[in-house]
């Protein structure tokens, strides 16, 4: 190739004989905070999208994700296409300037829109300025360093690059905490923006870099520049291919957290993990590592390994690097994918790293080699559309395979449309506070009879009955959530609004039932009042605090027994305590699931029973746990025989560590010091682990409830069986919901649902084996690619 510099361009510095120079360093500390920043999101962002069991999270699909991917993909590296020629034309420094800023308003719309829209546009701003930052760093880099010691230096660069990388994956869990919370997600978003502003300040210090190109043209003629050179035949042969292989290649930081969070054992790893936090539990009750740490060693292997190996094929021909890396990487991809074993998993990583290593720092060296004069940044802007073609359609099709043939909580569904008696026991085991509209249909009963069934059912008067009925569920998360709904939409200053977007009811009485028995119509209230489920209880306490000083704060636990005390009585509240009762604690929803037909499979199991994805495996799971009798036998056990008979389900259930563990942590101790001290000094061992914690006397409760680690320890150390009523407040499950449970607990039904679907619906080989076959035929014609290439001068390096 050959090209001319307009007259008018800037003079072209001489690069440095010596030393690769202070700009060069300024560079890789940009690049460092600006890879920190990313990587404590990239990560993790999978989980947050659409993992069914993610508390916090979006709960969105595959396919949502999917399109998420592919666009973020288009717009990072489909737009450096066109704005590396800008940075040659504007300056590289204006262009990290203006890139920075769009950086940081990306996340803090991410921290303050928890939903689809508002984290997709926050996607697509982080990923525009992405777009502008490459170009405009990698331009500079590209004028820092000469042919001699370009190998070394694109190295060390790729080694910050994952040096930001490597921490990133280490800061998340700390910021997410465990398990993750709305809370946490917003926290690690706030801390991208934070760390993309340090570079704000060091681009004070940054020289401005003559890029040698044409300082008057036009926009539009920088535009149709980048759109020529693009199509140079040979140019655009070695972009599709290495689109091929940046296709498979995302796929390990883009699908396998997914995978890991459904499929990996690293139960194995967890045992000899050094660092606690790193460490937490998953759906089926086991410990493991977080899925992001385990992903990090590909970070740490670049860490130790790019800088020698960068060193060791420095004499190497590019292609030749390449083309070697390409088969590692796709070897690896396969040994981390079709296993569940958490060593294996890490075995793969390590051939994947290697790979990446051999092929990562070349691309970007190979094109800098090969770009005319005046044209670093519009070739090295190039250097992105492998990855925005390839990981733009690997996203598409990954959301389409991983959707419908891998994810966990897609094959539960199909599991469960497949077998009519497993669903219908499935439907009686899940929290239907937030599905009680779809109750009175399938119990073909009124809701207004729910409770004179109720008091059939029990067999006891109607007041002894309402009674047992407030019991059951004083402590379920699902139905207080309810009551604090319906709280926030007739006694805050959010009353108007709700009001107004509440929809009418077609009654008579439509006007009185705007205001009145919110109860039944519960399930509206979230989008009426523009917040979740999730949100709710913590919106309720800001409302019921926000003009009180933090002293007289009023404690959730307050929060909780106001609530039952205003609404308990309420006839509508009945009618959904009592629909609950009969769905979960009698044999109606069972017998009437089982009478009932899903022509349309997994769709029909949703829209009928509510069994979504968030509930699918959960359901599965209890479902094919322990039988009554087995259940009945378990409670019958001497230590709890002398507990009430509904007491008994909580202080079995908070006995498995890894329950009370997730319990303990999901509860927000400083916004519920009473209850904290009550457990503890209820319990002497509690007490002795806390004393010799926190020495002097008295104990500083508000202290302790920051010290989540000794609340653990303390709270691993109560007899449980002496506080039933502190094991339900702390789990927060109704009674019925405590048993199912319970009985999935007994016999280790979420491992054995995890084998089932493994060796039933084979979502290793449909997930990974159509992404290996891309990377090997990528390879073989970058290997051919390689051979035709040695007979040109232009494109041979």
């Amino acid at each position: 190739m050959s090209s001319t510099v307009a007259v008018d361009a800037a003079p072209i510095p001489d690069p440095p004989r010596t030393g690769l120079g202070s700009t060069y360093w300024l560079c890789n500390v940009i690049e460092m905070w600006e890879r920190l920043a990313y990587y404590t999101l990239r990560p993790v962002a999978p989980i947050y999208i659409m993992q069914a069991t993610e508390p916090g999270g979006l709960h969105l699909t595959a396919e949502h994700k999917g399109l998420i991917y592919a666009l973020w993909a288009v717009f990072q590296s489909g737009l450096p296409t066109v704005t590396g020629g800008y940075a040659d034309r504007y300056g590289y420094k204006k262009t990290i300037a203006f890139a920075v800023t769009l950086n940081m308003i990306g996340y803090l719309i991410m921290a303050f829109q928890h939903n689809y829209a508002g984290f997709f546009a926050g996607v697509l701003v982080l990923a525009t300025g992405t777009a502008f930052f490459k170009p405009g760093l990698q331009g500079t880099l590209a004028h820092m360093l000469t042919k001699q010691n370009s190998s070394l230096g694109w190295g060390i660069f790729y080694w910050v690059v994952n040096f930001g990388a490597f921490f990133g994956h280490l800061i998340s869990p700390l910021l997410l905490g465990a398990p993750h919370s709305a809370e946490g997600w917003r926290n690690l978003f706030l801390a991208c923006a934070g760390f993309t502003a340090l570079n704000l300040l060091l681009l004070f210090p940054f020289p401005s870099i003559a890029s040698g190109a044409s300082l008057t043209e036009s926009p539009w003629a920088v535009f149709k520049k980048t759109i020529v050179n693009v199509f140079e035949p040979r140019l655009l042969v070695w972009l599709l291919i290495m689109s091929g292989f940046w296709m498979m290649m995302y796929q390990l930081w883009d699908l396998q957290p997914n995978f890991i969070e459904d499929w990996i054992d690293s139960s194995a790893v967890a045992a000899v993990t050094p660092v606690e936090s790193w460490v937490e539990y998953g759906p089926e009750g086991r410990p493991r590592v977080a899925q992001q740490i385990l992903i990090s060693l590909n970070a740490f292997l670049i860490l130790g390994l790019i800088i020698p190996i960068s060193w060791l094929v420095r004499r190497m021909r590019t292609l030749s690097t390449m083309l070697l890396g390409m088969f590692g990487a796709t070897g690896g991809v396969l040994l981390a994918g079709l296993t569940q074993n958490g060593w294996f998993l890490l075995a793969g990583i390590v051939l994947f790293s290697l790979g990446e290593m051999l092929t990562g720092p070349k691309k970007n060296e190979y094109l800098g080699l090969i770009a005319p004069p005046g044209k670093k940044g519009l070739y090295l802007g190039y250097v992105n559309i492998p990855v925005g073609i390839g990981v733009g359609i690997g996203s598409w099709l990954a959301g389409m395979v991983y959707g419908n043939y891998g994810e966990k909580a897609t094959l539960a569904l199909k599991e469960l449309a497949g077998r009519p008696q497993i669903v219908a026991r499935a439907a009686t085991t899940i929290d239907w506070s937030d599905g009680l509209d779809k109750l009175p249909a399938l119990l073909n009963l009124p809701r207004e009879q729910a409770v004179a069934a109720a008091v059939e059912e029990l067999g006891v008067d109607r007041a002894a009955a309402e009674a047992a009925l407030r019991n059951a569920f004083r402590y379920d998360s699902g139905q207080i959530t309810n009551l604090a709904l319906q709280y926030l939409a007739t006694e805050t200053d959010l009353k108007t609004t709700a009001m107004e977007r509440l929809p009418p009811v077609a009654e008579p009485d439509a006007a009185t039932r705007r205001t009145a028995g919110l109860a039944s119509r519960v399930i509206e209230l979230p989008k009426a009042l523009g917040t979740s489920r999730a949100a709710a209880f913590e919106l309720l306490r800001f409302h019921l605090n926000k003009d009180k000083p933090p002293v007289s704060a009023m404690p959730d636990d307050a929060i909780v027994a106001m609530l039952w005390e205003r609404y308990g009585a309420d006839a509508d509240v009945l009618s959904n305590l009592a629909l609950e009762y009969l769905a979960q604690g009698t044999a109606r929803l069972e017998r009437a699931v089982a009478a009932t037909t899903f022509p349309e499979g997994a769709a029909d199991i949703q829209s009928k029973l509510g069994i979504t994805r968030t509930k699918a495996f959960a359901a599965l799971s209890r479902a094919m746990g322990a039988t009554e009798t087995e259940l009945a036998q378990r409670l019958d056990q001497e230590s709890l025989r002398q507990l009430p008979a509904m007491d008994r389900a909580y202080a079995a259930l908070i006995a498995y560590d890894h329950q009370r563990f997730l319990a303990v942590a999901r509860k927000n101790w400083p916004a519920d010091v009473p209850l904290l001290r009550e457990m503890i000094e209820s319990d002497p061992a509690a007490l002795a682990v806390v004393r010799e914690a926190l020495p002097g006397d008295p104990i500083d409760w508000t202290a302790l409830a920051g010290k989540l680690n000794v609340i653990q320890d303390a709270l691993e150390k109560k007899n449980w069986a002496n506080s039933p009523a502190h094991a339900a407040r702390l789990l927060g499950l109704g009674a019925f919901e405590t048993r199912a449970t319970l009985a999935g607990e007994m016999n280790g039904a979420a491992i054995a649902a995890t084998t089932l679907l493994w060796d039933k619906y084979y979502p290793q080989y449909f997930t990974w084996f159509p992404f290996a076959a891309v990377g090997v035929i990528s390879a073989i014609a970058l290997g051919i690619f390689g051979q035709m290439a040695k007979r040109w001068a232009d494109m041979n390096a």
